[in-house]
């Protein structure tokens, strides 16, 4: 038995004892363990049903850190299981809960704001909670003590991707030089960006060896090979991703493996990731699909209205 199946197997007796106990607290923090364990096994929709327990307590709960770990938690899971607008809805409910409370606590949810909205391409949003995460992050507590750091390079990451995807390429460099090391969390949605720049030998470079959220960092693999013609890597790459558990719970990495799939030359594929993406709200890579499929036309205007310069440079050719 694989050792998270071991550790899920423990999970539940956790849960089950913490049940009868019948203390929220208890019980919020072994469904948090248990949701962990199950997104480790690729189980996303099961770990969602966690999280959707774990925020019935909520209000219960005295501890101010654990309510905002509660939003912040079950909004990361939306946001992988493609309810974006489930997202933000939460970490409002944790800007509501925190208020007036400590900085550190309230830069979690925060952050999740920021991580939903740039996957749902709502990127003047994601910009916008950026700066209000940053405020968060900045402020001094009651205490005197400044609020923790909360996976910065994962944020700059969310905005120097917008950047790059609108053409200023100076301040997404800027962005960059302010981490004080490589962050395969900047790395990961910058390369995702890089592909809707049209650079993906630098998606590749960027996705390629990321040691977490591997579905993702492989779908954006797969996306540039494709992109890049070299089709027996792109197959090895398929099949790399059909070994990795639950990446059909995950609705954009899905969406973004047909996407590839069309390029390669599979029209079924391609209609089936432009459906996704509209289905989704992402307007920016319902878009890319349809300058694949020819229309570029639908595409320039979305284009225009997201000031993606080099995606429109790129259909106006």
């Amino acid at each position: 038995m694989p050792p998270q199946e071991a550790a899920l197997s423990v999970a539940d007796r956790a849960l089950e004892l913490a049940e009868r106990v019948g203390r929220p607290a208890i019980v919020s923090a072994a469904i948090d363990a248990r949701s962990v364990l199950l997104q480790s096994v690729g189980r996303y929709a099961e770990a969602l049903e966690m999280d959707e327990r774990r925020l019935a307590l909520v209000r219960e709960l005295p501890s101010r850190e654990e309510q905002m770990d509660i939003c912040s938690s079950v909004a990361r899971t939306r946001t992988a299981r493609g309810d974006y607008s489930g997202a933000v809805a939460v970490a409002n409910l944790g800007q509501e809960l925190g208020a007036g409370g400590d900085h550190r606590w309230l830069a979690w949810p925060e952050r999740s704001r920021v991580d939903a909205l740039f996957w749902w391409d709502k990127w003047d949003e994601a910009m916008s909670a950026y700066k209000t995460f940053i405020g968060e992050l900045r402020g001094t507590d009651t205490d005197g003590r400044r609020a923790r750091q909360s996976r910065p390079g994962r944020m700059l990451g969310v905005v120097a991707a917008i950047h790059m995807l609108r053409g200023e390429t100076e301040e997404a460099d800027r962005l960059e030089r302010r981490l004080p090391a490589s962050n395969p969390h900047f790395d990961l949605v910058y390369a995702h960006a890089m592909l809707g720049a049209g650079d993906p030998e630098l998606a590749l470079e960027r996705s390629t060896g990321l040691p977490f959220m591997r579905p993702w960092a492989r779908a954006v693999r797969a996306e540039s090979l494709a992109m890049l013609g070299r089709w027996d890597d792109f197959d090895e790459a398929l099949d790399e991703l059909a070994t990795l558990p639950g990446v059909d719970e995950l609705p954009r990495v899905s969406a973004q493996v047909d996407r590839a799939r069309g390029i390669a030359g599979d029209e079924d594929a391609l209609r089936r990731a432009t459906e996704a993406f509209a289905r989704l709200g992402c307007e920016f890579e319902h878009a890319r699909c349809l300058e694949i499929a020819g229309d570029g036309e639908a595409a320039r205007a979305v284009y225009a209205r997201m000031a993606a310069a080099p995606a429109m440079e790129r259909v106006a050719r």
